[in-house]
């Protein structure tokens, strides 16, 4: 797909075509070793996939800017966006320029151009459609590689996005149960009292008082006063017997587990 001939006015050309019946590429030296060389890279270069067509780099940035938005399957906003951004912002600036003679160093000034008239997010998004169209360049093999890499945007401000307020914590409902009542003697011999108080909602503070006690009658367990004071009273009545106060004194030991443990009274008087 490659061949060398002499023309007559004594320069070499180079023939190739990029795939088998494809449109015949041609370039010019003047010595034949050039044209060989040139022809070896461009082998190399379809072989590896990495082929581009050096007349590629030669199209205009508006002329294919126009082709590829012609294919893009957009909605409609976004296609109106996108004629905007680079009929207002892209093509006075890069419009009339060859693909392969815009530098990175080109692309960087025209933001900085952008940055003194238009808003960070607005210099983003002109910049982003421009790298979109160069990715589509070096897709469609023109270019070997894009401009836009590297590129310093802006920062956005504060005021570039609206401040979302902070929302505060959920306050939920306590509940607290209410003391029971004790009934009066007259509500008492009409009707039966009450087996279970309703809960009641309760907003706002927490109370920093506890509720209200309940009967006297209920049966709690002894304190740790009153179970210290009853061991004291055992160790004394079993001060003359090792074996029954090394029960007591040794805790968890072999002692204490030969000797049946002394059950609890209640001091209340109930039954249990």
């Amino acid at each position: 797909m490659a061949s060398i001939d002499k023309r007559p006015d004594g320069r070499y050309r180079a023939r190739w075509r990029e795939y088998a019946g494809g449109p015949q590429k041609v370039r010019h030296f003047a010595r034949k070793r050039d044209a060989e060389q040139f022809l070896d890279a461009v082998r190399g270069d379809l072989a590896h996939g990495m082929y581009v067509d050096p007349a590629g780099g030669r199209t205009l940035f508006q002329e294919y800017a126009e082709r590829w938005r012609s294919v893009q399957v957009h909605r409609t906003g976004t296609t109106t966006q996108v004629e905007t951004y680079l009929r207002l912002n892209a093509y006075p600036q890069l419009g009339t320029r060859q693909l392969g003679a815009i530098r990175r160093s080109d692309v960087q000034a025209w933001v900085k151009e952008l940055t003194g008239v238009l808003a960070p997010r607005s210099v983003e998004l002109a910049y982003r459609w421009v790298a979109t169209i160069f990715k589509a360049a070096v897709g469609d093999r023109l270019i070997a590689s894009s401009p836009c890499i590297g590129i310093t945007l802006p920062k956005c401000t504060g005021s570039c996005s609206p401040a979302v307020p902070a929302t505060p914590p959920p306050q939920h409902p306590r509940l607290d149960v209410a003391p029971p009542s004790r009934p009066s003697s007259a509500a008492s011999a009409t009707s039966p009292p009450p087996r279970h108080s309703t809960p009641t909602a309760i907003s706002g503070p927490t109370p920093t008082t506890r509720p209200a006690t309940l009967s006297t009658s209920v049966c709690r367990p002894p304190s740790r006063l009153a179970c210290a004071l009853r061991l004291l009273r055992l160790r004394s009545r079993t001060s003359g017997n090792p074996d029954r106060s090394s029960a007591f004194l040794l805790g968890r030991s072999a002692a204490r587990r030969r000797v049946r443990p002394v059950r609890h009274r209640p001091t209340c008087g109930c039954r249990r």
